[in-house]
């Protein structure tokens, strides 16, 4: 429930000048009208006294006038007609008598109840008499014939679209008379409304913004905040659970803490809800190995476990026991191996997940384990049974079911199943138990490049908590020191819920929009982990602590103590704030794309697009005499506004999510920026000149639509779209190119604490790309960056603009070549780039610095480190002279490199090496002892540390050795050797060095876009000084890279991404599976156009709801509720969207910002 405070009702004071129609006149006649202001000096008691009389005086005045028409008698009002009534109201409006006009209204308004008449446009006459009130000041009055004007016309509606102008009007009006009362916020929604309705309309946007300017008004003031009501369960209330009949269509989730939990043989079985459980559990299925990876990767937790594990096992093998172990959540085995390897006699590996239990018992065979010690059993934890599943009652239980809020994964309810009939009465328990914090934090959006972006946080809401998506603790700011809320005893696990108050006392100025709770598990003896911020700082990186938003933004100051309610149902937690006045109170889309927020933090994009929307926009009016500027995919609107404030006389904002439209608007306004942006809901292939655009088409296009890969979100096909209908020719792009680059690098998992884990390679595979920060990444640079194409976004014809182009790369560290990682260069225009590049490498694919700590020292030794490496830059040739040229170059000297572009004249060896900044306006070759890159001087070369220097002195010396007489022969042939190094390598994994000490999280990739990762099909073994072919091919807008046929040895690949027997009739049971998933969402599909079945988001908040209960995975149930949420709202859209992309709008950020 939201309620909304006013302020003093009726204080309007202006009186702006307006017009009106007559009854027989179109709509479109009408002219808006200006708001009646809520400006000014704030209102004394006496001053507002007097307005009250005065309004008073004016309302007896009207009422005295209607009187005195009506008292004319019978015959008079039959004379008269509707139509005669409008234009005599009309014509005293336009001389400036709006109380007379008022009066013939009301006679007008009498006469039809009296004699039982109407008119098909009786609007207009409720539209121009809510104008004479608001003339008035009568705001009252004027919001109630603008809600029946805008009544009659949406009927009006059904027989023609003659009142669709007074109905898009009557937005105007309510909104201007719900100002007047002082209602802003109900305001800001009315005109909102209309400006979905007409995205053009200046006099809405212009209400709009003064609506908005009123809200912040009011909220300096201490005015107009919202409150919500929350309903608590009583505290320590037992948890059941749901009857096996229970109709599950009528069970409510609104609170998401639900006190009757659902069972997974019902969710199974019941026919409303069993295929969206039966989609999340194959897509989380499918998600899980590679999330797995993560927790291996992990040394932080892996190294605290095994200490804590071989304690334990030690503990019960000191009395004289055989240790017996229960491992739930086995995942890939690790935990298990660790116990029977510290002395455990048997373990039972028990894994929810087919697939982690399928990778569980090839690792255990790969560590030669034999099934009589180990056994793995793919089971729920809460549906085991004792000598079936669980051969004997065991003495130790490892519970690895573990998320980011404790308990959503399902650990209580498997606890306790254990402790009832799998565990001895003296067991020991890993972990024992934990221990749950939280903080008050903000999580907020402020000024970016300048302009008032925090529309956006309105939107800053998800039904749960955050999950899965790395925290930017750069911008968490901490409101409140950390407190206790609850200590769980795993011994005893609670069978009831909580709810307990905490009083928060805030440290910090700011606004409170979220909670960051985390958790520190006791394992055993004195090892502990924890999933706090002091953790994540030294090393963690499977785990994070969770954030919740609140319901809104709470304004705090230091010393304030504020009662917050922490509760749980055992299988989830929950943090509200009680009885507390908000700011505004967020929005609940499930659909929002949050990749957005990233894109807003991104200030280096911003500051840069910035310069170049300048630089486009003076280029246009020097040429055409001013700018009318197209954004396409315009997200949250900063470009646009961007190019606003740089002189744009109009700029159209295109977008196809109503929610981001939403912000653009109100941050037009929060900016004062309405009156020349206007944000229009509609695909980019849609928009129409004259209608959407000016006829002359927008001669600027500004454009953000583009992934980790460049191309994936289908930039271009959206360009050519927008040149086909709206676009100028001759129009300019920004960014008017991009050039991609790529290399090659080593990507595996070996050994993690001693034991080879080397069969999770095979879940790594996939046929596409994925957006990642490789900073994140364990791996090894084996090759230096190479350009695979440059792609040009102003419609001119370039060279290199082939779909396959086989390239070059140079080895550099020796290695097994399994993926290779790319990135971007946009060059925005001629003076600005913008580039997406990993760690250590620049503009043009210049490697600036020495390999990362992530990066072993092989790479170091082979010349990988300090030097300015630059790009192979040689133009492409088509592919068939590539492969003859390749096939003859096999055996080739090194002397064959690629060409080596020349020094710059500006870069000369007699130059003074104590210049430490030489000015470039692009890129032109490298400099030793330099590095290229745009500094605080500029673009250009600046002098690199000594070490650097040096380090890259040497590499070229050893380079030039290379070219004076070591061979750089290829790194394969066709032949049987290459088969050899690559098998030879493959099986050498597991014999690799031991995973490294824990590293801090990276704080983030320079850009939002991450990079891009693919895993190539095929694997070789790399020698460094050699040269390896790489085939780019653009398919269906997507980069892939493979290498040529019969190089290197075929990957293994997930069990679901085999076909056998290939065609529909597959005879592979799990590539079935994921199949049935399609034939789930086809059938979803089908039903989404008659709106007679419930929206998909009420089953996935069940679903989320019971997700602890169902032992499901909280991060996959999540990306897989939006993916399903935004694809029905897609197929809900009224109109055939060409350029619509679920990709685009479904993209996970790579850090929550």
């Amino acid at each position: 429930m939201t309620t909304s405070s006013s302020s003093c009702r009726d204080a309007g004071r202006k009186n702006p000048e307006t017009s009106s129609d007559g009854a027989g006149e179109p709509p479109e006649a009408e002219e808006a009208q200006e708001p009646c202001a809520t400006e000014g000096p704030a209102e004394t008691p006496a001053t507002c006294s007097t307005d009250n009389l005065h309004l008073q005086e004016v309302r007896q005045d009207i009422e005295q006038r209607t009187q005195e028409l009506l008292s004319r008698g019978g015959a008079y009002l039959a004379s008269r007609s509707l139509q005669d009534f409008n234009a005599e109201a009309t014509a005293q409006i336009k001389a400036g008598e709006h109380a007379a006009a008022a009066a013939t209204y009301g006679a007008l308004f009498a006469k039809a109840r009296q004699s039982n008449l109407t008119h098909p446009e009786l609007y207009i006459c409720h539209s121009n008499c809510s104008a004479a009130y608001l003339h008035l000041g009568l705001f009252s009055e004027a919001l109630q014939h603008a809600n029946k004007c805008q009544q009659l016309a949406q009927a009006s509606l059904r027989r023609n679209f003659k009142g669709s102008g007074s109905y898009v009007k009557s937005f105007l009006r309510k909104g201007q008379a719900l100002l007047g009362l002082g209602l802003s916020r109900d305001a800001v929604k009315a005109l909102d409304e209309g400006l979905k309705l007409d995205p053009f309309n200046p006099d809405l946007k212009l209400e709009l913004q003064k609506a908005n300017q009123a809200v912040l008004k009011d909220l300096a003031e201490g005015k107009g905040r919202e409150t919500k009501a929350i309903d608590y369960p009583e505290a320590r209330q037992r948890i059941s659970y749901h009857p096996y009949a229970a109709p599950l269509h009528r069970i409510k989730t609104d609170d998401m803490l639900p006190l009757k939990l659902l069972t997974p043989f019902q969710a199974e079985n019941d026919h409303h809800i069993k295929d969206t459980y039966n989609y999340v559990t194959v897509q989380t299925d499918v998600r899980m190995p590679k999330r797995h990876i993560l927790q291996l990767e992990d040394s932080y937790t892996v190294s605290r476990f095994q200490q804590a594990i071989e304690a334990a096992v030690k503990a019960v093998v000191a009395e004289d026991k055989d240790c017996r172990v229960l491992d739930l959540g086995a995942g890939a085995g690790l935990h298990a191996m660790l116990a029977l390897r510290a002395g455990a006699h048997h373990v039972t590996a028990v894994e929810r997940w087919l697939y982690l239990a399928l990778a569980c018992k090839q690792c255990m065979l790969a560590n030669e384990f034999s099934e009589e010690r180990l056994k793995v059993v793919y089971k729920r934890a809460t549906d085991l049974k004792l000598k079936e599943d669980v051969p004997i009652v065991c003495n130790l239980l490892i519970a690895n079911i573990l998320d980011e809020g404790l308990l959503t994964s399902g650990l209580i309810p498997s606890v306790r199943h254990a402790l009832g009939s799998l565990l001895t009465t003296d067991a020991i328990l890993l972990p024992s138990s934990a221990t749950v914090y939280c903080q008050a934090v903000e999580l907020r959006t402020r000024e970016v490049a300048g302009l008032d972006m925090s529309a956006a946080n309105q939107y800053r809401w998800h039904p749960a908590y955050a999950a899965g998506v790395p925290l930017a603790h750069d911008r968490i700011v901490a409101l409140s020191e950390p407190k206790e809320v609850w200590h769980f005893d795993l011994g005893a696990p609670p069978d009831r819920s909580d709810v307990k108050t905490v009083d928060v006392e805030i440290t910090r100025r700011g606004r409170w929009n979220a909670v960051m709770f985390w958790y520190k598990l006791h394992l055993f003896g004195d090892v502990y982990l924890s999933t706090g911020p002091e953790a994540v700082a030294e090393g963690l990186r499977s785990l994070q602590p969770a954030v919740q938003y609140i319901a809104g933004e709470l304004p705090v100051d230091v010393g304030q103590v504020l009662p917050m309610a922490a509760s749980h149902n055992t299988v989830r937690m929950q943090f509200d704030v009680e009885s507390a006045d908000y700011l505004h109170l967020h929005k609940r889309d499930a659909s929002f794309p949050q990749h957005h927020f990233a894109m807003l933090v991104d200030e280096g994009r911003c500051q840069a697009y910035e310069r170049a929307i300048k630089r486009a926009v003076e280029r246009a009016r020097a040429a055409d005499g001013e700018a009318h500027v197209l954004d396409i995919g315009c997200g949250a609107g900063v470009l646009s506004l961007l190019a606003a404030r740089a002189g744009a006389k109009s700029v159209v904002a295109c977008d196809l999510h109503e929610s981001l439209c939403d912000v653009a608007r109100k941050a037009a306004a929060a900016n004062g920026l309405s009156e020349r942006v206007s944000v229009v809901y509609r695909d980019i292939g849609l928009l129409q000149r004259g209608r959407e655009v000016r006829p002359l088409g927008v001669n600027v296009v500004v454009a953000d639509v583009f992934d980790a890969g460049l191309l994936g979100d289908q930039i271009p096909y959206m360009l050519e779209l927008a040149r086909r209908s709206v676009v100028a020719p001759g129009a300019t792009v920004v960014p008017a190119a991009a050039t991609l680059y790529c290399m090659g690098i080593e990507a595996l998992t070996g050994r993690v604490a001693g034991l080879d884990m080397s069969p999770m390679n095979t879940y790594r595979w996939d046929a596409g790309y994925e957006a990642v920060n490789l900073a994140d990444i364990p791996h090894r640079r084996l090759t230096k960056p190479t350009k695979v194409l440059e792609q040009w976004f102003d419609g001119g014809e370039r060279k290199g603009r082939g779909r396959e182009s086989m390239l070059k790369l140079e080895v550099v560290a020796e290695g097994l070549l399994n993926a290779v990682a790319f990135w971007f260069d946009l060059h925005l225009d001629d003076c600005e780039t913008l580039t997406n590049a990993p760690d250590g490498i620049g503009e043009g694919g210049v490697v600036l610095c020495a390999l990362g700590d992530g990066e072993e020292e092989a790479g170091r030794e082979n010349g990988a480190a300090a030097e300015a490496v630059q790009v192979d830059d040689s133009p492409a040739l088509p592919l068939e002279s590539q492969q003859q040229q390749l096939a003859a170059q096999d055996d080739a000297a090194a002397s064959d490199s690629p060409r080596q572009p020349p020094t710059p004249g500006a870069a000369s060896d007699t130059e003074p090496a104590a210049n430490d900044f030489v000015p470039a306006d692009s890129f032109e070759g490298a400099r030793q002892g330099y590095a290229f890159k745009l500094g605080d001087q500029g673009l250009g070369y600046y002098l690199e540390c000594p070490a650097s220097s040096a380090g890259a002195g040497k590499a070229a010396d050893r380079s030039q050795e290379k070219e004076d007489g070591e061979p750089a022969a290829s790194a394969v042939s066709d032949g049987g050797g290459a088969q050899q190094r690559g098998s030879s390598v493959l099986a050498a994994v597991p014999a690799a060095a031991e995973q490294a000490q824990p590293q801090p999280l990276a704080p983030g990739p320079r850009h939002h876009w991450g990079q891009a990762l693919q895993y190539l099909d095929r694997a070789v073994a790399v020698q460094p000084g050699r040269r390896l072919a790489l085939l780019a091919r653009r398919d269906e807008g997507r980069m892939r890279f493979s290498l040529r046929q019969g190089v290197g040895e075929a990957v293994g690949r997930s069990p679901w991404k085999v076909e056998w027997g290939g065609g529909s009739s597959v005879e592979n049971p799990h590539y079935q599976r994921v199949h049935y998933c399609q034939l789930l969402v086809s059938d979803f599909l089908q039903r989404v156009k008659s709106r007679r079945f419930p929206p998909i988001e009420r089953d996935m908040a069940m679903v989320l709801a019971h997700c602890g209960s169902l032992l499901l995975d909280p991060a996959a149930v999540q990306e897989v509720a939006h993916e399903l949420i935004v694809l029905e709202k897609m197929h809900l859209y009224p109109e055939f969207s060409p350029a619509a992309s679920l990709e685009a709008l479904t993209k996970r950020p790579l850090r929550l910002c």
